[in-house]
Formats: C-alpha cells, structure tokens, sequence
C-alpha cells in the first residue's frame, strides 16, 4: 500500500501537487479577505463559510511544517537559518518599503511633511524584524478597516515556528517524531485545561499570566501546533497511508464541521485539536496528487507574493471603489495581485534563491563529511539528485 513517503519518493522528493496546494491556499486568503475588507465578516459569520477561517492558515501551516521539515533534514543548522531568513525577510522588507513610501504617500489625508515625520511611518519599518506595526499616518482612513496590511499578523508566529523548529534541531529532538507529536497536541491540551481553569476562581495569579497568553491568543497560537503537525506528518511519511477513500472521509467531516458549528470554533482549542490532523492529512494528500498546472502561476512560486501584497491591493481598490462587492473586489484585484506577485518572484525572491541554492549545496557537501549515525536515528532524506529539485521547489 503508498505512504506519504513512496509517493515522494516516486517524484523524486517533490510532492507533485504542493506548487497547487500552495497557490490555492494562498488564493483562499486572499479571496477571504475580500469579503472583510469590502463589506466585513458578519456576512458569512452564521453561513459555512466560517470555516474557511478556521482552517485556511493552519493548512498554510502544516503545508509549510511539511515541506520545512525537509529542508531542516538535508542542511546543517546555520544553513537553515539562512535559508528561511532568505526566504521571509527580503519580499517582506520590499513590501513594507513599497507601502511606506509609495502607497502611503498617495493615499495619505496628511502632507507629506506632517507624513514622513510621524512616528507611525518610521513604526512601520519595524515590520520587517517581525514586530508588527498595521498603520501608516492618515492612510485608508476612510475604508471598514484601516490597517494597511492586516495580513501580516501571522508573521511573528511563522517566525516562531522557525524558532521552535531550531530549537528542536539544536536539543536533537527533530528526529524524534514522538515527542514532536506529542507537543504538536501538548499545546491545544494545555490550552483547554486554562480553559478549564478559567471557571475556578482560585487561580494562582502566576498561572493567570499564562492562562491570558494561552487562552486569549489562541486564535494565533493554534498555527504553531499546525505546523508541528506538518513536521510530524513529514517524519512519518512512510508510515501514513495515501488513499483516497481518507481523503474523503476527511473532507466529509470538514464539510460536516462546516455545516454543524459556528464561527467560535475558532477560538476553540478543542476543535483544533480534533481538526489538525485531518486538515494536515488533507493538505498533505493534494500536495502529493498530480494536478494540472495553472495558468499565470506555473512559472514561479507566487503564494508568498500574493499573501504579501494581496491586502494593500484590496485596500486600494476598496479606497477607489468605496461600495464595491467582495466578488468585484476578487475579480478586480486579482490580476493586479497576481501581476504584483510575480514581480517579487522574478525580481526579489528568485534572486535571492540563488543564494538559498548556494547554502543548500555547501549543507549537502558537510552532509557527507559527517559521520553516520545509527539508522534508526536518521530521516530517509531524497537522494543528491533530488535536493536541487526540492530547493526549487520548497517553501
């Protein structure tokens, strides 16, 4: 019977469909921000469509928990860290540049004067170290919504799962797929016994403290787990079934979840815990299916640019077309969107690839140097062949 494992195996360590799963992920967030940003959630709040907030981002996460995963398996720690640093910081640095002192100057109610003095335009360039600052001084003032890219929250949670995931490296507890599972659920266990705990009134004010930051910042703590997940799911590879009837089983019970609950699931760590590994089962098996590439998109990997971009766009657009739809604002920021993210593939990110290539060949060289470790110990990694395959193809 296929795994995981001898279905990447069989293409060579490139799972067929991940360049798929990736743009439509990314395609998803950015048509669900459509519908916040020209006419609010409270549309779909009480309809199936608040699933889609449930699980887009925790798939996004466990899609990359995977594919990382493998790149954390063939490269030495420090070649790693360049190589998600390489990935992140530069397109997002050229974002918050474009924003700041193009789009911000245009759309301003201020003087450029008054604009480029304020502490919120400087607050802005923080963004590219991770420390999220949403507002530019006077910009989309007149929109529902006036954060310039909203989007951008799930930035210091993708830089902790980094920071987890190196951990994990640095402690040699990477290969050890046990003990990632049983954090991957330990965090959404923890989370509904502060829950729980919440109905006590004699907390210990130093659990307090934890019960906030758990509890209250579920809703973005719950990626972390997604992405362990992922990692998990990359570990057993060989061990999990491809198959079909899974899969659908799967969806069934998603479209079930749909049908069945409500917007508050979101912030439900129980529900998660239930839902991540199937969302992961699902996301993984369409990464590893064949499908047809699309047009616009088969020539690069633009999911990054269009989660990047795709929110300032809809800003513009809804800032123009003040009564637009959500459908029109799909169709009328799509080309723009995807132009835009082809852009920074061609011009920023795939540059800067090059030197990712670079760290992967020299991590491959002192691969080979190292001395070998008892098999039970080591993750089945694609042959030398397929690492260039994969470097192209991984996010």
């Amino acid at each position: 019977m296929r795994s995981f494992g001898s279905i990447l195996d069989s293409h060579k360590g490139v799972g067929p469909g991940f360049d798929f799963a990736r743009v439509f992920l990314a395609l998803s967030v950015f048509a669900w921000h459509c519908i916040g940003i020209a006419q609010g959630y409270a549309i779909v709040k009480f309809t199936p469509f608040w699933f889609a907030e449930f699980c887009i981002l925790p798939m996004f996460f466990a899609l990359s928990g995977f594919l990382v995963a493998g790149s954390a398996a063939r490269l030495s720690f420090g070649h790693f860290l360049l190589n998600r640093t390489l990935r992140i910081v530069p397109a997002l640095a050229v974002d918050i540049i474009i924003c700041a002192l193009i789009l911000g100057p245009i759309f301003t109610t201020l003087d450029l004067s008054s604009y480029f003095s304020h502490p919120l335009f400087w607050g802005y360039f923080r963004n590219i170290f991770g420390d999220i600052h949403y507002y530019l001084p006077g910009v989309f003032e007149q929109n529902l919504s006036t954060k310039v890219n909203g989007a951008l929250w799930t930035i210091p949670y993708e830089i902790g799962c980094y920071a987890l995931l190196s951990s994990l490296l640095i402690l040699r507890l990477f290969k050890r797929p046990l003990f990632v599972g049983v954090l991957a659920a330990g965090l959404p266990l923890l989370a509904i016994l502060f829950d729980l705990m919440q109905t006590d009134r004699h907390i210990p004010q130093a659990w307090e403290a934890v019960l906030q930051l758990v509890v209250s910042n579920w809703v973005g703590l719950r990626l972390i787990p997604a992405f362990l997940m992922g990692i998990f799911f990359f570990q057993m590879r060989h061990r999990i079934i491809f198959d079909w009837r899974i899969a659908i089983v799967s969806t069934g019970l998603c479209l079930l979840a749909a049908f069945a609950g409500n917007s508050s699931w979101k912030g439900n760590p129980f529900y998660h815990l239930i839902g991540m590994p199937i969302l992961t089962y699902i996301v993984i098996y369409i990464g590893l299916c064949k499908f047809p590439k699309l047009p616009l998109y088969s020539s690069g990997d633009y999911s990054y640019g269009i989660y990047l971009y795709h929110v300032p766009i809809n800003q513009t657009v809804v800032s123009l077309i003040p009564d637009i739809t959500p459908l029109a604002m799909f169709c009328v920021s799509l080309p723009i969107v995807t132009a835009v993210a082809a852009f920074s593939w061609h011009f920023v990110e795939k540059p800067i690839l090059k030197l990712r290539k670079s760290a992967a060949f020299a991590g491959k060289k002192a691969n080979k140097k190292a001395s070998i470790q008892p098999a039970e110990n080591l993750i089945a990694v694609p042959s030398a062949g397929a690492e260039q395959a994969m470097m192209k193809k991984m996010a």
